[in-house]
């Protein structure tokens, strides 16, 4: 069993007991059939019906057996996500001081002097603090909410790289709800971001990028096949 995400465990667990119900109720009509039987068998006395009565009798021991071997998967399933939640919090917990201080140089080049607040639990953007004022995540602009994400994903991938992992940051026509300013400074932030890790950015305006000092490649271009000679 290599299921280590807590998610995907309790999934197999809900699949599991519903497999044990299953077995369940199989289990249950074979007893019924098995007390049907055992019935006619006693009126009738035939060895036909004393045939499907020991056929009754071995599914009712297979589906006893499958019942045991599916109760002892859901325990240890129930035992893995109960270990795995507290491990993941903990992670979480520790991954918090050091994501926030990869993100802070990239901040400042954005919101000088401003704080970004993540979710202890989950790590997601809870509020921005700018001149000592707390802004709710939610009830920041779409251009801004998209550009702390990008701040984010960028001090991940640069604390990753730190900690020696493989780490890149791809980015889908990003940016297009920020103003020229904004614009300019998020620019700052990744060409600062990729110093340390790998950043590709999927652009429709490559013009944009032009004075940035990145390299630019045309999708038509890399695809172009050379022609086959016969």
């Amino acid at each position: 069993m290599a299921a280590t995400n807590p998610g995907e465990v309790d999934r197999q667990l809900r699949q599991a007991r519903g497999y044990r119900d299953a077995i369940e109720i199989e289990q249950r009509k074979l007893r019924e059939k098995k007390i049907e039987l055992e019935g006619r068998l006693s009126a009738l006395d035939k060895r036909g019906i004393r045939k499907e009565l020991e056929v009754a009798r071995e599914q009712s021991g297979l589906a006893l057996r499958r019942q045991h071997r599916v109760q002892l998967e859901a325990d240890a399933l129930r035992l893995l996500v109960d270990t795995l939640e507290p491990a993941e919090s903990d992670a979480k917990k520790a991954f918090l001081p050091p994501v926030l201080r990869c993100i802070q140089p990239f901040l400042d080049l954005l919101f000088p002097g401003a704080e970004l607040m993540l979710a202890e639990d989950t790590l997601e953007i809870t509020e921005i603090v700018r001149e000592g004022r707390a802004e709710p995540y939610e009830t920041l602009s779409i251009g801004t909410r998209e550009q702390l994400s990008i701040l984010v994903r960028l001090a991940f991938a640069v604390y990753l790289r730190e900690r020696g992992y493989p780490a890149a940051v791809i980015l889908d026509d990003a940016l297009v709800h920020a103003d020229l300013g904004r614009f300019k400074r998020m620019q700052a932030a990744l060409c600062k971001a990729a110093e340390t890790v790998q950043i590709l950015i999927l652009a429709c305006r490559p013009d944009d990028w032009q004075r940035s000092g990145v390299t630019i490649l045309h999708l038509r271009e890399l695809t172009a096949a050379p022609s086959a000679s016969v």
